[in-house]
Formats: structure tokens, C-alpha cells, sequence
């Protein structure tokens, strides 16, 4: 029988086999020193003193991967730059911790007298050095990009945005002091699009479905439906141009039923023998059939209307077109009515249902169509001008 396994179980039978030297061997430090600290800590957790095999591992693997992280550490310390920190506060963290699991697992092996660059008390100040300094490089960065923000470039203000959030990760302790500049570069890399219906044809039966639709967010794009006091940096109108209707339709499909049904009993009176010289009369009834037909006509109508416009898109307070594309609002109406002729006897059930109708007045149908408009042109802006597209890059 094939045994399937749970994943953590995998996990744990593969982490079990492992070999911490052939890993080391391997060069797989990391890989061999989470192996080697996972033993060593459940047997920690049993109380019971480590097996030398486990032990020499665990310590093997901590001098490996320690000494290849200092080197990694000394040789980021000469080199020029700044954002050498954000690497140096990531590797002096893992040497820091890699220090204390130490301490936890195999106390009377931690030499740090003799090994003072590996102390914990020396590995957490080089890790606090280099995370004040990794803040201040994202800090220096966005004193770089302050120009072009001045000027409402959009790519430097959302670049500036995320370097803040770094800023946040590396110097928590400033954070509150860097929130109203963080939102003000949230501010101006934002593209704001204030969608509007202007005065024409249709403009009071759209502008009721735009006042229906909600306000609508993608990353940095924000379309608004209603106008505000905030800044707007495109126009977009939505215009309704033209219709076209099909008139009423109705196809129509007749279908042949038959059924088998008594058409009349015959009685006749028979002599039954009941022994050699008695004989009794019966009478018996003979059951006739026939074949009676029946039709059902099936009939669909159909009505449909569309609303033909477009939505362009202009630069604020100018007329220069950005984005333009067709709508197309559709209202249909459809009814179904079935009625059967012929011998009853074989019509299904519900053979009669329904009724002819009339649709909807072409204006009724009309006015629902226009009001599809508004969101087709949401969507379209809001797909145009997505993160990423070259429209959204292009300010």
C-alpha cells in the first residue's frame, strides 16, 4: 500500500535525514545550520544533555556560517556607498541571533572572551549602527527626488513614497514625524480622474447612474464619480451619440405530439367451462386504442436597443485629449408564450402558457440603455490608466 504523507511530516523526515557535514560539505551553510540548531534545540527542550554527535554538528555549523557572514560583513564595510547598511543590517541581525540561539543551546560553549566580534552585546550595536544608517540612505535618496516632486512629478513622488516606507522599517522610533510627508507623497504620485456627464442628449438619465456608482481605487489611480475639493489631475465626459434598435421580433417553432389512448370498451358475453358438463357465462371487456395528435407552437420575442456613445478623457483645465473610446449601452426585453391545438389528449402539460406581448416603449428602453454608459466608461478609464499602463506612466 503507497503511504502519502502530510507536508510538515515530509518536512520533518527530510530535516531528520539530513547530514549536517555532507551539507557543509556542499557549502549549504544556511541550510546546515538550520538543520543542525533544529536537533539541538528539541533535545534542548527534553532537558536532557546533548549527544556529542549533535553538539559537534550544531557547533560546526555555527562557526561555519558565523565566520562566512563576517567576512560577508567586513567586506560591505569597505565598500563605498551607502546602501551598503541595508545589507550589513540584515547580515549583522542573523549573526546577532545566530549568537543567542548560542547562548540558549550550548552556553558553556559560547567563547565570546575569545571571540569578541561575535558577542551579542557587539553584534547588536554593529546592528543598530548600520539600521540607523540604512534609514538615512532612504532618507538621502528622497532628498533627491524632493525637486521633481516640487514640480508634481508623479513617478518621483510614488518613488519617494516607497523609500519612506523603508525609512519607517529602519527608524520606527521617527515614524510619526515622517507621517504628513509620507502623505503628501501619496498625494501627488496619486492620478485623480473626475468622471462627469456634460450637458446633451441623455445627460439627466447618465447623470443619475453616475451618481449610483462609487467611487473606484486601483493602486495610484482614483476615479471619482462626484466632484470634490481635492486636486484633479485628468477630466473625463461621458457623451451619449447616437441609437440603434432591432423592433420587435418573434420567431416561432411548432413541435408534433402524439399519444395512445382508450378510444372505447367492447363487452361480449363468453361461456366459460367449468367442469365436464357445467358451463357458466362471462362477460368480458375488450379495451380499444388509438392514436390522437396534438401541436404546440412555441413563440420568442425579442426588443433590443442600444445606447451609442464614448467617454473622452482631457488633460485638467485643458482640451487636449488623452483617451477616447466607443460605448455601448444595450437594453433587451424577451417574452415566451406556447400554445398547443388539436386532440388535448396529447398535449404535455402546460402546453398553453404565457401570452403574446408588447415591449417596453422604444424611450423606456432607451433611457436604460443610456444608463449603462457611466459604468462602461468607468471600467475603461479605470483599465487605461491601471498601474503600470503606459497612459498611467505618461503624465
Amino acid at each position: 500500500m503507497k503511504k502519502v504523507y502530510p507536508l510538515a511530516l515530509l518536512v520533518l523526515l527530510l530535516t531528520s535525514c539530513a547530514s549536517v557535514p555532507k551539507l557543509l560539505d556542499q557549502r549549504k551553510s544556511d541550510q546546515a545550520y538550520a538543520v543542525a540548531h533544529k536537533r539541538a534545540s528539541r533535545t534542548g527542550r527534553s532537558r536532557r544533555p546533548l549527544k556529542p554527535r549533535v553538539l559537534e554538528d550544531y557547533l560546526t555549523a555555527y562557526q561555519q556560517i558565523q565566520g562566512r557572514d563576517l567576512e560577508i560583513t567586513r567586506a560591505l564595510e569597505r565598500q563605498a556607498g551607502t546602501f551598503k547598511y541595508v545589507q550589513l543590517h540584515q547580515r549583522y541581525g542573523d549573526l546577532y541571533q545566530r549568537s543567542l540561539n548560542l547562548l540558549t543551546v550550548a552556553p558553556h560553549e559560547a567563547e565570546f572572551t575569545r571571540y569578541p566580534a561575535l558577542a551579542p552585546a557587539t553584534l547588536e550595536q554593529q546592528r543598530e549602527h548600520a539600521r540607523k544608517r540604512a534609514g538615512a540612505h532612504y532618507l538621502t535618496s528622497i532628498d533627491v527626488l524632493r525637486p521633481a516632486i516640487a514640480t508634481g512629478d508623479k513617478t518621483a513622488a510614488r518613488a519617494a513614497f516607497y523609500d519612506h516606507q523603508l525609512v519607517s522599517k529602519y527608524l520606527p522610533e521617527r515614524d510619526v514625524e515622517f507621517i504628513p510627508e509620507r502623505s503628501h507623497f501619496r498625494d501627488v504620485g496619486t492620478l485623480r480622474i473626475e468622471l462627469y456627464v456634460p450637458r446633451g442628449d441623455g445627460d439627466r438619465e447618465m447623470a443619475t447612474a453616475l451618481q449610483n456608482l462609487k467611487p473606484l481605487a486601483r493602486g495610484w489611480t482614483d476615479l471619482r464619480t462626484q466632484p470634490t475639493d481635492e486636486r484633479v489631475d485628468l477630466e473625463a465626459e461621458v457623451v451619449y451619440d447616437s441609437y440603434q434598435e432591432s423592433g420587435l421580433t418573434e420567431r416561432c417553432a411548432t413541435t408534433e405530439h402524439e399519444e395512445e389512448v382508450l378510444d372505447h370498451i367492447e363487452r361480449k358475453k363468453v361461456k366459460e367451462k367449468v367442469n365436464d358438463s357445467t358451463y357458466v357465462e362471462k362477460i368480458i371487456e375488450i379495451k380499444h386504442f388509438k392514436t390522437v395528435y396534438a401541436t404546440v407552437t412555441e413563440c420568442e420575442q425579442e426588443a433590443m436597443v442600444c445606447a451609442l456613445g464614448f467617454v473622452n478623457v482631457f488633460s485638467h483645465g485643458g482640451d487636449e485629449l488623452r483617451y477616447q473610446k466607443d460605448l455601448r449601452g444595450v437594453e433587451s426585453w424577451s417574452n415566451t408564450y406556447r400554445s398547443g391545438s388539436g386532440d388535448r389528449r396529447a398535449l404535455p402539460a402546460f402546453a398553453n402558457s404565457g401570452f403574446r406581448q408588447s415591449p417596453p416603449r422604444f424611450e423606456t428602453m432607451l433611457r436604460r440603455a443610456m444608463q449603462e454608459l457611466p459604468g462602461q466608461a468607468r471600467r475603461a478609464i479605470i483599465r487605461e490608466y491601471a498601474p503600470g499602463r503606459r497612459n498611467w506612466l505618461n503624465l
